[in-house]
């Protein structure tokens, strides 16, 4: 008789690791922005500052281009989903950077 338990693992491969991580990226890069919009449109009904239009739009377009690659990720083998995967990374600092840490 053979169970679950008899068979042997799997190795986890690291191109999976790498879309799991990207795509948990992408995902909060899309909260991000959303967060970002809730903001300036509370900020504008308040008649406060805000974070401006500009960074509103910096965010949508990282969010856009970060689901974009890892669409792309997702349905792809080898070093084009290697490259999307990282490029999901990089959309992220780039926001960050631009629009939080500099």
């Amino acid at each position: 008789m053979t169970g679950a338990l008899d068979e042997t693992p799997r190795r986890v491969r690291l191109g999976a690791v790498l879309r799991g991580l990207s795509g948990s990226v992408a995902a909060a890069v899309v909260l991000l922005a959303v967060l970002v919009i809730g903001a300036q449109i509370f900020a504008a009904t308040e008649s406060w500052a805000g974070p401006g239009w500009f960074a509103v739009i910096g965010h949508v377009v990282a969010a856009v281009l970060a689901v974009l690659l890892q669409f792309f990720a997702d349905r792809r083998t080898g070093a084009g989903a290697w490259g999307a995967g990282i490029g999901v990374l990089v959309v992220a600092g780039a926001a960050l950077w631009l629009w939080w840490w500099s």
